[in-house]
Parts: structure tokens; sequence; C-alpha cells
């Protein structure tokens, strides 16, 4: 039974940022407790980025706390991140076209490795066939299983994020940061990867950071509608979709 400390999941307290005297985040809160899929959605230049940042390491906070199961991450090191059973996927990173899409799913393994999280007899084994099970499961997993020989430049543009999925979940990490996934996927694509998402929950937690409101709205059981680096709105997709405030700022901003 997990202790106390491992249900408590993310907490981000009252974390300010500011660039040039410009404040980007002003007294941010929220929670994401295991095996949830929150949602942080906002206009351009709403601070969605600067959050994802100090979540993962990259910024420090000028004030504020970010913990993780009890235990503050504010000061931890981007490249830390995978000790602690935490992933980033990024918006537009990057796989090694000369491979396949197994390979590179692969590779994600040795970040493991450099983390720790390798039992001592297994590290540096990341094409072990239990390792190489494990990758094709996830490829499943994500949809992507029968462009597994293919090399990336073969495999359609919404199976290229998902392979980036599979290759941060075979780290086995706890939380998966994910920072816009739903760029340039079309409604059916996003309804998809939705149904990806909460088919990964029971062993996964996710936090969500993307402007595209069909997606959020779908798989998230909560979401924060970031303005002008504040808080507007929390709450269930329900909630935030019948919010006057969030359809002033955000959802009729067009």
């Amino acid at each position: 039974m997990p202790s106390s400390e491992q249900r408590q999941g993310l907490d981000v307290t009252d974390v300010t940022v500011s660039y040039d005297e410009v404040a980007a985040l002003s007294g941010v809160s929220m929670q994401v407790r295991h095996h949830e899929i929150v949602g942080v959605i906002g206009p351009n230049g709403a601070g969605k980025s600067t959050l994802l940042d100090v979540v993962c390491g990259v910024r420090k906070p000028d004030s504020g706390r970010v913990a993780w199961a009890g235990r503050r991450i504010s000061r931890t090191k981007p490249h830390q991140l995978g000790a602690l059973g935490i992933a980033r996927v990024r918006q537009h990173p990057v796989l090694d076209e000369d491979v396949s899409i197994l390979t590179n799913v692969l590779a994600g393994s040795e970040r493991r490795e450099r983390s720790g999280l390798f039992p001592r007899k297994e590290a540096g084994s990341h094409t072990s066939p239990a390792l190489v099970e494990r990758a094709r499961e996830l490829l499943r997993a994500v949809g992507a299983l029968e462009y597994a020989d293919d090399l990336p430049r073969e495999v359609p543009w919404a199976t290229r994020g998902r392979v980036h999925l599979a290759k941060a979940l075979i780290t086995e990490p706890e939380l998966v940061v994910l920072d816009e996934p739903g760029a340039g996927l079309s409604g059916p694509e996003v309804a998809e990867l939705g149904r990806i998402l909460r088919g990964l929950t029971r062993r996964t937690t996710f936090l969500l950071v993307d402007h595209r409101m069909d997606l959020v709205l779908q798989v998230c059981d909560q979401v924060h509608v970031l303005v002008a680096g504040r808080i507007l709105a929390t709450g269930t997709p329900e909630q935030i979709r019948a919010d006057p405030d969030v359809q002033s700022a955000y959802l009729h901003e067009d």
C-alpha cells in the first residue's frame, strides 16, 4: 500500500517567476494526484511553458515550492528528474532518423540507466530480450507497433509523437509531463491520443500542458486555466466549459 507521501503526487505551491521584472507566473498553485491526468490550458503568453520549466527543473522559481511525493524538487536539475520517476515529453523532441522506431524507444532506457533506476545487473543491457518486449508492448499501447521496424521518416507525424511517449514510458516513470502533445494533430488524431492517455493512467500520472481545448477537456480529470501568469479557474472539464470567465478569457478569445 502506498505511503501518504507517495499518494501526495505533484504539488506546486505559490510559485512566482519574473523575467526582467515582468511576472510570468504569479502565485501559481496546483496539485496532481497519482493516476490522474491534469491539464493546464491558456492563451499564448499565459505562462504555460514557464510553469513546465519550473516543474522540470529548467527554471528555478523566484519564490514558491514544487514537491513530488512529498519531496521538494524546486532546485532539482533536469537530468536528475528520471531518478525521481519524472519524465518530460517535449513539444518538438528529436528522433534518431537513422535507426528504427523500436531502437528509438529502446534508447530511452539509457536515461533510466544513467538515473540509477536499473538494477546493477541490468545496467547497459538496453537490448535485452525482456526490454525489447517491453518496448514492443509500449508501442502497442500507443498504437505504433506496426511501425516498430520502420525509420522515423517513414512514420506519420501523429505517430512520431506517440513514439516519443513510448520512449518516455520505457523508463517506467510515475509522472509524465506532456508539452503540447496536441500540436499539429487533426481532430480524429486528438481523439485517438486522448484514448491512449486514458488507457495509460492505471500505471502513470500525467501533467498535460496544451492550447488544444478539445484534447484537454476530453482527457483530463482536472483542468487549470492559466491567464497572464495566474490561475483563472480550476475544475472538472464540465466546470471549465461552463465557467463564464474562462469563456471570456480563452474559449472566445478569437
